[in-house]
């Protein structure tokens, strides 16, 4: 179940128990493995970005060509993605592992912002100029992440993070991981499952 945010309250997870042994195994493990972890899903995370941004340059958000502008900007989030790949096989710490994570996530964001949308138009219910094109990720009723989104295209995307949040947590359950150990973010808020 999500909540009006898209935010995950409750799942039915498999039954499989966690055994204390990984549990332990998992909160002692050393800070190498950890940063080979979080590094291997932070270069599978851009990879899979950079894709999106390339299918995205090809055809657009529903086949129809986009605007020069928009191309544009896909360009550019393609580049500064490229060279935030780069950065990231020479992190050290989880510090910067999570600094190049979050640039990156901004120039991938940024790169959609010009995108727009289209609306059957009506007289009796006119759309939002802000409902218009895709916008910033960033919600100004939070000034600095994507939670509570006033644009579709977001608030769609904060519904579907959440189903992929449930699906994550499923394998990582059925192949007995607790998904209370975060490899490289801390869970800074309560009832909130860090993926990384």
């Amino acid at each position: 179940m999500l909540d009006y945010q898209g935010n995950l309250v409750t799942d039915m997870l498999p039954t499989e128990h966690i055994s204390p042994l990984v549990k332990q195994r998992q909160a002692l493990a050393s800070p190498e493995l950890q940063r080979k972890l979080a590094m291997g899903l932070l270069q599978e995370k851009l990879a899979g970005q950079l894709e999106t941004l390339k299918n995205l340059k090809l055809k657009g958000l529903d086949g129809n060509p986009l605007t020069v502008g928009a191309k544009r900007s896909i360009e550019c989030g393609i580049h500064y993605l490229r060279g935030f790949q780069g950065a990231l096989s020479k992190c050290k710490s989880p510090d910067q592992m999570m600094t190049v994570d979050a640039q990156a996530a901004m120039s991938y964001w940024g790169a959609f912002e010009g995108i727009p949308l289209k609306w059957k138009l009506s007289p009796a219910r006119p759309i939002p100029e802000h409902w218009l094109s895709i916008g910033s990720r960033v919600s100004p009723k939070t000034c600095r992440n994507g939670r509570f989104a006033i644009r579709p295209f977001h608030a769609c995307l904060n519904y579907l993070y959440g189903c992929l949040e449930s699906r994550v947590k499923r394998y990582g359950i059925a192949y007995r991981l607790d998904m209370d150990f975060p490899v490289l973010h801390g869970n800074s808020r309560m009832n909130q499952s860090r993926l990384i």
